[in-house]
């Protein structure tokens, strides 16, 4: 992380900057949690560096765009990662399940409220 932004040679501003990144980083993850929107802290911290980099810049020249390509491969990565896993998951432990007498696939709803 500490690759991805240059915030300049003034140090007053640049934690000021990280300082306001951290703080929207915090709002971002509490009002997305109170929505029920999944959140990834450590890719909110790098949007919001990278944010307070441009702002400290006037633009992207503080940013490492090198280095946020590693970040877009990654997340192209665990996409593909968490897909295969729920694919496998799911009806693959419902077969086994069934196979070894531990269950069915053919359920049926019942109530409990009686």
């Amino acid at each position: 992380i500490s690759n991805m932004v240059d915030f300049g040679g003034d140090t007053h501003e640049a934690l000021i900057a990280l300082c306001a990144a951290l703080f929207s980083i915090v709002v971002y993850s509490v009002a997305a949690s109170m929505f029920g929107i999944p959140t990834s802290e450590s890719h909110s911290l790098i949007a919001g560096l990278s944010g307070a980099a441009i702002a400290i810049q006037n633009g992207v020249g503080g940013i490492n765009m090198g280095e946020w390509i590693k970040v877009i491969y990654g997340l192209r990565r665990a996409c593909y990662l968490i897909q295969r896993i729920a694919s496998r998951s799911g009806l693959h432990k419902l077969e086994h399940a069934e196979e070894i007498g531990l269950g069915s696939r053919a359920y049926e709803m019942v109530s409990i409220d009686d």
